[in-house]
């Protein structure tokens, strides 16, 4: 069943220094539907997962050994809700409040 509109899916690991700026400019989007924020998380060690759990995410854990780029995103489509699903790298920032 789908509970969101948009459902932002973001692997990563060891993503401090940009996931702040990231996840900020994700919650201050100029967007009239509904959105979910997923992320999976490889191994970070950096406080990558101090800086996700201050956010509205769903936020999980896989061993680094598991992550690949394909399989990891089929797993966060898995675990997403959302009509509509956008793929974000952890290391990206939406360029404006209307991007989304």
């Amino acid at each position: 069943m789908i509970s969101v509109d948009v459902s932002i899916l973001i692997p990563m690991k060891n993503n401090a220094a940009t996931l702040e700026a990231l996840l900020r400019a994700i919650e201050a989007q100029e967007f009239d539907g509904t959105r979910e924020t997923i992320i999976v998380d490889s191994g970070s060690t950096d406080g990558s997962l101090e800086i996700a759990a201050s956010h509205d995410v769903q936020l999980s854990r896989i061993p680094p050994e598991q992550f690949h780029h394909g399989s990891t995103r089929n797993l966060l489509a898995a675990r997403a809700s959302g009509r509509l699903l956008v793929f974000m790298s952890a290391d990206a920032e939406p360029a404006s409040r209307q991007w989304l």
